[in-house]
């Protein structure tokens, strides 16, 4: 059989099917035999409250819930054949608010205008992970969102602008001479940590939203605007954007340019040296992007938060006198 080995693949065997024969391989996971169920405790509590025969309402709900025994795949030694196990490992807390608030200013036999408005705003926090486990990373590229002892679920984790601990601001390199002597092709530019961090956590603050409804006779217009403050979102496509030189920002890549920050360097012993403020003049060019800031994570890591028209809508109902020999 002279097609029994492939070449093409890495290892040099068998690929399956093979005349019309299936094959089977040992999955890399391992299951725990002690899994046991999830188990979520949820108190809520909340009012509804109604005025002037539902011209006010208001509607309030407070939750807060508890998860024992999430299921997560941990990562064990390899030495045990496995790369994971999968197992009850988290607790996670969900505490809420949820708010609606309904008004009637105007009703009568021709006009209704009707406006509501709801909040929402909740904590998805990780309270404890397997024994001896950290962090649990649940995927992502670059920038990964993983589930962190004590930190909201789920979080952000990647690679950071360097930053002064005193003021918190991004610290840019100072060095235009290398210890070895060499020019240093990121001077001026941002440093970047040393290690991973939390960049930030996926969930909102909170959500809002607004509806105006105005019925005037057998027409009715609405319109729905949405609100979400806070938050982080890591955006590959504006990664690319700056990559290929096609996103605006990139478009003075050739004029000289200041980042804002201090400035500073890392000494022979790993520690952070800030100098002051940042007065490096430099023209972005190929290398800022490409080189300097697509190494950093946090670069592509931007503010959730957006307010946007949902919806417009205009409607009539036609009366039903007209439709009823129709078979509508």
């Amino acid at each position: 059989s002279a097609n029994l080995f492939n070449s093409g693949t890495a290892t040099g065997g068998f690929t399956f099917p093979y005349q019309g024969l299936n094959a089977f391989t040992l999955s890399n996971q391992l299951n725990s035999s002690d899994l046991k169920p999830e188990n979520t405790r949820t108190i809520e509590l909340g009012i509804d409250l109604r005025f002037l025969n539902d011209r006010i309402g208001l509607d309030y709900t407070y939750y807060d819930s508890k998860a024992h025994g999430q299921i997560y795949q941990v990562p064990i030694a390899l030495s045990t054949g496995f790369s994971s196990e999968l197992r009850n490992a988290g607790e996670m807390s969900i505490k809420g608010h949820e708010l609606i608030l309904h008004l009637t200013p105007v009703s009568n036999s021709i006009v209704r205008w009707d406006l509501t408005t709801n909040f929402t705003s909740y904590t998805n926090r990780v309270i404890s992970l397997a024994e001896g486990i950290e962090q649990l990373e649940l995927g992502g590229f670059r920038v990964t969102l993983v589930a962190q002892e004590g930190e909201e679920y789920p979080s952000l984790r990647g690679t950071a602008y360097a930053r002064d601990p005193e003021t918190g601001q991004i610290v840019v390199d100072s060095r235009a001479t290398l210890p070895n002597g060499s020019a240093n092709s990121r001077y001026g530019m941002p440093l970047m940590s040393t290690g991973l961090e939390i960049l930030g956590k996926a969930q909102p603050d909170f959500d809002m939203g607004f509806i105006n409804q105005l019925t005037l006779g057998n027409f009715s217009f609405s319109a729905q605007i949405d609100w979400r403050q806070g938050g982080k979102v890591s955006s590959g496509y504006n990664r690319l954007g700056k990559l290929y030189g096609v996103l605006s920002e990139t478009e003075n890549r050739d004029q000289d340019f200041v980042f804002g920050g201090v400035k500073g360097y890392y000494d022979n012993n790993g520690e952070l040296v800030v100098e002051g403020s940042n007065d490096i003049v430099i023209q972005p060019g190929y290398d800022f992007y490409r080189v300097n800031e697509d190494r950093i994570a946090e670069s592509n890591v931007y503010d959730a938060t957006y307010i946007r028209l949902r919806e417009v809508k205009l409607t009539y109902d036609f009366p039903k006198k007209w439709l009823e020999k129709s078979f509508i």
